[in-house]
């Protein structure tokens, strides 16, 4: 590592996911990720090879949605590559993310829900969506609910736990050589009222790597 970082001009992407595929082409063997599993008890690694063969794989399960560019897509979930494999296989496909608090009130998600007219919720916890169930059942836009914790019993059809909504790993293509026009670097995320309210998510720095 002799520290010289390789910068990636802003002037040759026009949006996040197009920013995210020069990374992976320039450097795609680099660490891209260093994030604590919590389900190992271990710190993990990612490249940003595997990170776009990730994003690939959730690619497939939202074409699966038959959702169109421009269609809303919400995340309840904390600082974590599954974070960014959703929003990166979302913009990727023209569609707008909408990021929530992991710890909002019930009423809150169910208003920006309805207001934006979500079409697939990410939900991260059994607790989250103990929480949010009750008021998820009478929101008319949404198409799916997926779960990163397996639920038990769980009362709505709508609802998957990862492992069921993501499909077989062969029919991914590769996330970089997707073609769907997307937003403009400045116009990635939507703000539908003044309520709603954005947290941040994880947060690489994709336009600079150190070789």
């Amino acid at each position: 590592m002799n520290g010289k970082v390789d910068k990636i001009d802003i002037n040759e992407t026009g949006n996040l996911f197009q920013l995210f595929c020069h990374r992976v082409r320039r450097t795609p063997n680099k660490l891209a990720y260093r994030y604590f599993d919590r389900n190992t008890s271990q710190w993990t690694e990612l490249t940003w090879s595997e990170m776009a063969d990730h994003v690939a794989h959730w690619q497939a399960a939202l074409k699966n949605e038959d959702l169109s560019p421009g269609d809303r897509v919400a995340l309840m979930v904390g600082n974590s590559p599954n974070w960014v494999m959703f929003e990166q296989a979302a913009i990727g496909l023209g569609l707008v993310v909408v990021p929530l608090y992991t710890n909002d009130r019930s009423e809150n998600v169910c208003y920006i829900i309805d207001d934006a007219q979500i079409k697939v919720f990410l939900v991260e916890t059994n607790e989250q969506w103990r929480a949010l169930e009750d008021g998820l059942k009478h929101r008319q836009s949404l198409k799916r609910i997926v779960t990163l914790d397996e639920i038990n019993n769980p009362s709505d059809g709508r609802l998957l736990h990862i492992s069921k909504w993501l499909p077989d790993p062969t029919q991914r293509s590769s996330s970089c050589s997707t073609t769907t026009s997307v937003l403009p670097l400045a116009s990635r995320r939507c703000r539908t009222s003044s309520r709603m309210r954005l947290s941040r998510g994880c947060r690489p720095i994709v336009g600079s790597s150190r070789m």
